[in-house]
């Protein structure tokens, strides 16, 4: 048998997400950062030395022209994720974008039409897609195990003090793109990146102009509905509901690092538990952008490119709805 090639990563940013990313990559077969990147002096160097990774370099620019490397992981803030990944793409390589992959469909299209353009793979870290217990919960609903959808309940609020940045809207700061993506790509994926047909929506905003926590209900064809709550200031529930007409699925907290999953149907309840390691959190979001790579394809049916620029266009009309705009929106 060949061997598998082996996937050679560089990191775009050195902080906390990024460390998530390269532990997991630990327990990847033929995948291995060999470069990481910071603009901040001396942090991609303490970074390097931490997680034993061979080449430090002092700019992005740097890491890019590393011919080595075959795929970046961008890690940065998110307010700068559109003109790294555009820079990237250019240099010849795939990217994995953090997410939200960008600050607003304007940009999702543009780093979608580079890669395009490149012939490069671009994705979004929606990880907890790839996690085996959102597997199932697809392959039940493949099979139908809960008959016609009814409702979807999702939610994800924490309270977030430590975090400067998500209260500043010159970072695209708010809970909508930091925490609200997770229930709304949760909600697209279940309704296979159906748009809404309707959509209302109540937002508390902070003083700074970011919004703080917010109500969205949405209506899809079929008679289908979902809700979605999202908060920086408080604890909310965090798990997830898909109900049918015959029985139901639940995700309990935490939802968008799913370790179980339970099915629900008539007096019959089947739970399957996928309890996993911190270190193991994005190894199956690595191995799906890995496999992409090396099957020549440009984007991942997990999660589809024009289902992120959807998500985005969602969040651009509530934040629209809510007057929360970011410094340079037209």
């Amino acid at each position: 048998m060949d061997s598998v090639k082996t996937i050679k990563w560089g990191i775009l940013g050195c902080g906390r997400i990024a460390r998530k990313l390269v532990k997991s990559m630990q327990v990847v077969e033929g995948s291995v950062v060999v470069a990481a990147a910071s603009n901040t002096p001396g942090r991609a160097e303490a970074f390097c030395e931490e997680h034993g990774i061979e080449k430090a370099c002092t700019s992005y620019k740097k890491l890019l022209s590393d011919r080595k490397v075959d795929v970046v992981y961008i890690a940065n803030t998110h307010n700068f994720h559109c003109s790294t990944a555009l820079v990237a793409l250019k240099a010849g390589k795939h990217v994995l974008c953090e997410k939200p992959m960008a600050i607003n469909a304007a940009e999702a299209r543009q780093m979608v039409d580079a890669a395009g353009k490149h012939k490069r793979f671009l994705i979004e870290a929606m990880w907890t897609r790839f996690l085996p217990a959102m597997v199932q919960l697809r392959e039940w609903l493949k099979e139908g195990r809960i008959g016609q959808l009814k409702q979807i309940h999702a939610s994800f609020g924490v309270p977030i003090s430590n975090t400067p940045r998500i209260y500043d809207p010159k970072l695209a700061g708010g809970a909508l793109l930091d925490l609200g993506i997770y229930p709304l790509s949760f909600v697209s994926m279940v309704m296979q990146g159906k748009r809404p047909s309707a959509i209302q929506a109540f937002c508390e905003l902070l003083d700074t102009g970011v919004d703080a926590s917010s109500i969205i209900h949405m209506k899809y064809p079929g008679r289908v509905m979902a809700d979605v709550k999202c908060c920086c200031v408080h604890d909310l529930p965090n798990d997830a509901w898909v109900i049918g007409s015959e029985g139901s699925i639940h995700v309990p907290a935490n939802m968008f690092q799913a370790q179980a999953v339970q099915l629900k149907v008539g007096e019959e309840t089947e739970i399957r538990d996928y309890p996993g390691e911190d270190k193991e959190a994005f190894r199956f979001q690595i191995e799906e952008v890995n496999q992409c790579i090396r099957e020549g394809r440009l984007e991942s049916e997990i999660m589809p490119l024009n289902e992120t620029v959807m998500i985005a266009e969602l969040m651009d009309a509530l934040r629209a709805q809510w007057g929360v705009r970011y410094p340079g929106e037209d």
